[in-house]
């Protein structure tokens, strides 16, 4: 621990003006190495002093430092931007303490984090609820974050949920994404950014951007963009992990939101955010660092604000066979196992023209998923009087012992015989839910 602190002291020294501007753990090994021989027959009262004083300081200003990386130290443009996002909203936001009471107690206790505090950044945090029926949520780059009612109602008094959902926002204030996706962007035009000089001459779409209005975007601003993205995901686990909310509700609100919003869905599949397949991917490690950090503070995770963490699903792309009796066969893997679940496969004659399809014909089983983390594979037969010609859609879902979809596939082709009618599908009521 001494050998490290004094890297992080020789690291300090260097940077300018005495500022940390990326200052990691693995640094404070590095840091005295040089400072060692500059003064090589004391180095054991060096040692001695440096290990007392000063590394416990340094440390102490590293934390956020390395989970927050500040940028320029002028705020105006990014006080001008919201002003500008606030006045284009198109619907009044409210206060969301007074409908959402859960929220407001997780808001106060994300806020309360230390790591967060010693940022010292100069917003006034604020969390408000709109009415613009986009079920999603966003942050202005003053440290206002706006829910929608839609999206809100849906999570009701599930702090873990709130913690996930709002410990992104977060984080995105925290490392002032904004103002670097601008600042990116300004580079890619090879002129500087307006730093302090207000909004004039700011690019319309940048303007919109202040609150996360979707753009189209060259392919190197999209890359960075899912990278502030990817950021903002393992920077709020570690938050929701420091403040007593299960990393796992991280997950299981990506999976939730992409499978009970299509809207939210093919919005966060633009150019400024990566797909929810990408985001699982990169959750992974981040997740693993989170429930250590969550573990070595909460010994039981049920007496954590956040609770036990919940039952994510991870469903694998379904496949059909046939031909007797045709079947459709899927990957399940569960964390955090609890009550029973149930898999509902929705058989849909083709659409005859583009838009949406015919009524469903649904077949309903139990999904059993008992261990934590183990894949295993399921298969749904279906019964030889429901063999049709080929041309059937299918969807699966994962649903929770109270109906809430946990996971949903996209659209595949049902394989089946020509043995049958093509209405006798539809014609049959016997298995519909």
């Amino acid at each position: 621990m001494l050998q490290e602190c004094y890297d992080g002291v020789k690291r300090w020294l260097k940077s300018p003006h005495g500022q940390v501007a990326e200052f990691r753990p693995s640094d404070t090994v590095r840091l005295a190495r040089g400072l060692g021989r500059a003064i090589r027959g004391k180095v054991f009262v060096f040692n001695v002093l440096l290990s007392s004083f000063f590394c416990p300081v340094i440390f102490a200003q590293s934390q956020s430092q390395h989970l927050y990386r500040q940028r320029s130290t002028d705020y105006r443009l990014e006080f001008a931007a919201s002003a500008e996002g606030r006045s284009r909203l198109g619907t009044a936001a409210v206060p969301l303490k007074e409908s959402y009471p859960a929220a407001s107690e997780v808001w106060q206790a994300l806020l309360q984090d230390t790591v967060l505090a010693g940022l010292n950044l100069p917003f006034e945090w604020r969390l408000a609820l709109v009415d613009d029926g986009s079920a999603n949520a966003f942050s202005l780059p003053d440290g206002e974050l706006l829910v929608d009612r839609k999206l809100a109602t849906f999570l009701g008094n599930s702090r873990g949920l709130w913690a996930a959902l709002l410990s992104h926002e977060i984080a995105h204030v925290a490392h002032r994404h904004w103002l670097q996706r601008y600042s990116y962007e300004s580079k890619l035009k090879k002129r500087p950014p307006s730093f302090g000089m207000g909004l004039n001459g700011m690019d319309s779409r940048w303007r919109m951007s202040a609150f996360d209005q979707q753009m189209e975007v060259p392919t190197s601003l999209s890359n960075f963009s899912h990278e502030l993205e990817f950021e903002a995901d393992n920077d709020g686990m570690m938050l929701m992990a420091r403040t007593g909310f299960h990393p796992a509700f991280e997950l299981a609100l990506h999976h939730l939101v992409e499978s009970n919003f299509a809207e939210v869905s093919s919005s966060t599949s633009s150019s400024t955010h990566p797909r929810w397949p990408s985001r699982d991917r990169n959750d992974q490690k981040a997740y693993r660092k989170a429930v250590e950090e969550f573990q070595n503070r909460w010994v039981a995770a049920d007496s954590s604000p956040g609770g036990a963490p919940p039952t994510v699903v991870f469903l694998g792309k379904p496949e059909s066979r046939g031909p007797e009796p045709s079947k459709v066969s899927f990957s399940l893997r569960c964390m955090n196992p609890g009550k029973e679940l149930k898999t509902l496969l929705a058989i849909y004659e083709k659409a005859q023209k583009k838009g949406a399809q015919h009524e469903a014909v649904e077949f309903w089983q139990p999904a059993t998923c008992d261990t934590h983390d183990e894949k295993k594979m399921i298969s749904i037969a279906l019964p030889a009087e429901y063999r049709s010609d080929p041309g059937w859609k299918g969807e699966l879902q994962i649903l929770s012992s109270d109906g809430i979809v946990l996971a949903r596939s996209g659209l595949f082709s049902v394989h089946v015989d020509k043995t049958e009618k093509r209405n006798s599908l539809l014609d049959t009521t016997a298995y519909r839910h």
